[in-house]
This record gives C-alpha cells, structure tokens and sequence, in this order.
C-alpha cells in the first residue's frame, strides 16, 4: 500500500514553485516536467508558490518577493509585507473615473426625466397653444439639477489631487 504525501514541483533552476499538493508516492516520477524537481514537504508546513521558492542548498522554502505588477493608468503596486502580495493603489486617474460614474447616472437619469415634460411643452407650442406651467417648471427645475451635476463632473475631472478630489466627495 502506497503513502499519500506532500510535493512541490519545483523549476530545476530559480526553485519556483510550479505545483504543489499531494500525490500518491508511485505517481512521483511523472509529476515532473523536463526542467522541473518534485521536491517533498512537511505537509505543517504551509507553503506560498508567490511569495517562496525552494532553495536546493538549504533546502528549505525562502520568502522571497517577486517582480511587481507593471504600474498603469488605473493602479500602482507595492509589496504588502504582512499579506506577502503585492497590493493595488488606484491612481488619480481611477479615483476619478469611479467618482464619475454615479454622477454620470444621475445625469443621464435627469436627462430622461426631461423627455415628457419636453415633449408636451412642444406639442402644446406646435399646437399654437401655451405650454403647461408645470411642465415648464418641471422642464426648467430639471435641467438646474442637470447643470449642477455637470458642474460638478467638471470639479472633480479638474481635481489635481487624492485630497482635493476626497474634499469634493466627502465636503
């Protein structure tokens, strides 16, 4: 009867680790791949294929830090030691972009509300007659709110900073 036991499939030559799990001790020799080691390991021990390798002369897992994530419009990264992963920072950019969305909506939410009252003021002009009072106030308190809105999509396109850009969302 053959032993279940832990493994890690490790690159022959940097120790990353490619795989790891159990595996029945018979199954050993085609776990690994030309250019990887099979590698066994206290299963107590927990193991992190991002953030170790295995060292071939100690042998032992290493903590190690691998390479960043590449820095773009939306995000920077850096290592967050205690998590062992790298960590999303959004950039101005990305702060603005989710700051403007709901305001977006809301915009357009005003500018469909402005479609009824629009189209009866019309009508009612086409029909040589005067419009609705209340439409015309409906119409004009509309079209306020969307001018506040929009007013207020160009402050936070215009914030300069994190600061500046949290001091409008949160006044």
């Amino acid at each position: 009867m053959s032993m279940i036991v832990g493994f890690l499939v490790c690159d022959a030559t940097s120790g990353a680790i490619l795989r790891l799990g159990t595996w029945d001790d018979e199954d050993l020799a085609s776990m690994a791949g030309e250019g990887e080691v099979v590698v066994q390991v206290d299963a107590a021990v927990p193991v992190d294929p991002v953030s170790q390798v295995y060292d071939f002369e100690t042998e032992a897992l290493v903590d190690v830090i691998p390479s960043a994530p590449p820095d773009d419009e939306w995000a920077t990264w850096s290592w967050d030691a205690v998590l062992g992963r790298y960590v999303a920072t959004p950039t101005l950019a990305a702060l603005k972009r989710d700051a403007i969305l709901p305001v977006q909506r809301q915009i357009e939410t005003v500018e469909r509300a402005q479609v009824r009252p629009t189209s009866a003021i019309v009508l009612a002009l086409l029909a040589s007659e005067t419009p609705d009072a209340g439409d015309v106030t409906q119409l004009t308190t509309l079209e306020t709110d969307k001018t506040g809105l929009r007013d207020f999509r160009t402050e936070i396109e215009a914030a300069a900073t994190v600061e500046a850009l949290n001091a409008l969302l949160d006044p």
